[in-house]
């Protein structure tokens, strides 16, 4: 018995928005291996005005677990993100917000737009390209 392309199109949205919340779980309880196993190792990421191969962002990792700037993270509910898949090819696109602290102590709340390009192999879906801008930065006043 085959499926129709209606379910196996629901049946890709339904793993690619899985994937995302586990993402955003190790983002929030801050586990860098958790994180990092949602991209292919080939993947490329743009994150603000740096571009970096997964193996540099695997270095970088080490912050997230450690707490890095981070204070709050708040993400979209996993239905808002807007997904279009076609075969094994997806993408991914939301708007996400974090309330930082920087170096010399001044906070900062933040708005950032996320783009992803997910591509399915054997069955597994994983991003192969990210692109994170920086919409907003408005420094808290306590």
């Amino acid at each position: 018995m085959s499926q129709s392309p209606g379910h196996i199109a629901g049946s890709a949205i339904s793993a690619i928005r899985e994937l995302h919340g586990e993402r955003r779980d190790a983002l929030l309880q801050r586990q860098a291996e958790s994180y990092s196993a949602s991209f292919w190792d080939d993947s490329v990421l743009f994150v603000f005005d740096h571009r970096m191969t997964y193996d540099q962002m695997r270095r970088r990792l080490p912050l997230l677990a450690a707490g890095s700037e981070a204070i709050t993270v708040e993400f979209p509910p996993l239905d808002e993100i807007a997904i279009s898949e076609s075969g094994d090819a997806a993408t991914t696109s939301f708007q996400w917000k974090t309330r930082i602290r920087n170096s010399e102590g001044i906070v900062f709340d933040r708005v950032h737009y996320e783009t992803d390009v997910l591509y399915r192999r054997n069955g597994t879906w994983k991003i192969i390209c990210m692109h994170l801008t920086n919409l907003s930065s408005d420094r808290v006043e306590f």
